[in-house]
C-alpha cells in the first residue's frame, strides 16, 4: 500500500476511513505525534496501536479517552497511575477503574467518581475499600446491590446490611451467612417483598419452610410482647394506687 509508509496519504486514509487504520501504518508513523493525535481524534482505541512512546504520551492519551474512555487499557502504566488521566477515563465511564493502577483503586474520591455512572466498579477497589465500614454505607445507601463487592465482614455487619437492605430489600441475597439467619434482618426483607425469603439463611429456612410461617411467628411474637406490656402496665398502675 503506497500509503503504509507515506504521512500524508496516511493522513489522508485516516481522515476518510477512520482512525483506526493506524494499525496497518509502519512502525515509524505510529510514532508519529501528528498520525497518532489524528488517529485518536477519530478512534480512541486505535491507541493499541500507537508507539510505546506515544503510549506514554499524556496529550494522546488524553484525547484517545476523550474519544473512547475504554482507550484506558492501552495507555502506559505509567499514565494508568496518573490521577487526571485515570479521572477522566472514570468519570465517562465507571467500569475504566478496571485498568487504573492499584494505588487509584484505593483512592476514594477516584472510586467514587467511577460510582457515579456504574456501580460495577466496585469490584475493582482495593482491599482497603472493601473493609472500609463508612464507605460501604455510602455504596450500599446508593444501591443495595453494590454490598455484593464488600468484604464478608461487612457484610455480617448489621449497620451496613441494614442501609443495603432499606435501599434494596433483594440485597439481602448478598448478605452474609450469620445476618441472613437473622430474625430482624430477615424480616426487614420482607416486609418489603415476601420473595426475598428465598434468600433467608438455611437455618431459618429449617425451622420456617414457608415465609407464611415465618411470618405467622413474628405476629407470635408481637403478640407476646403486647401481652408482657400489658402486664407490666397493670403493674405499674396497681404500685401508683
Amino acid at each position: 500500500m503506497e500509503w503504509f509508509e507515506n504521512k500524508k496519504n496516511a493522513l489522508d486514509v485516516i481522515t476518510t476511513l477512520g482512525g483506526a487504520n493506524l494499525e496497518k501504518l509502519s512502525k515509524n508513523l505510529k510514532d508519529d505525534f501528528e498520525i497518532v493525535m489524528k488517529s485518536m481524534m477519530l478512534s480512541g482505541l486505535a491507541l493499541e496501536f500507537a508507539s510505546e512512546r506515544l503510549k506514554d504520551d499524556k496529550f494522546i492519551v488524553l484525547q484517545a479517552i476523550r474519544s473512547n474512555p475504554e482507550a484506558l487499557q492501552f495507555a502506559s502504566n505509567k499514565l494508568k497511575d496518573d490521577y487526571n488521566i485515570v479521572l477522566e477515563a472514570v468519570k465517562k465511564e465507571g467500569y475504566c477503574l478496571k485498568w487504573a493502577s492499584s494505588e487509584l483503586q484505593n483512592n476514594e474520591y477516584v472510586v467514587k467518581k467511577a460510582l457515579e455512572n456504574n456501580n460495577s466498579s466496585l469490584q475493582f477497589i482495593s482491599e482497603r475499600l472493601k473493609n472500609n465500614k463508612e464507605f460501604a454505607i455510602f455504596c450500599v445507601k446508593k444501591e443495595g446491590f453494590n454490598l455484593e463487592y464488600f468484604s464478608e465482614k461487612l457484610k455480617n455487619d448489621k449497620d451496613v446490611v441494614t442501609t443495603a437492605i432499606k435501599n434494596n430489600c433483594y440485597s439481602l441475597a448478598y448478605v452474609g451467612e450469620n445476618l441472613q439467619n437473622n430474625k430482624d434482618i430477615v424480616t426487614m426483607a420482607i416486609t418489603n417483598d415476601n420473595e426475598t425469603f428465598k434468600f433467608a439463611g438455611d437455618k431459618i429456612k429449617e425451622q420456617f419452610p414457608t415465609v407464611e410461617s415465618f411470618l405467622n411467628s413474628e405476629k407470635d411474637v408481637d403478640k407476646d410482647n403486647l401481652w408482657k406490656e400489658k402486664v407490666n402496665n397493670d403493674k405499674d398502675n396497681q404500685w401508683e394506687r
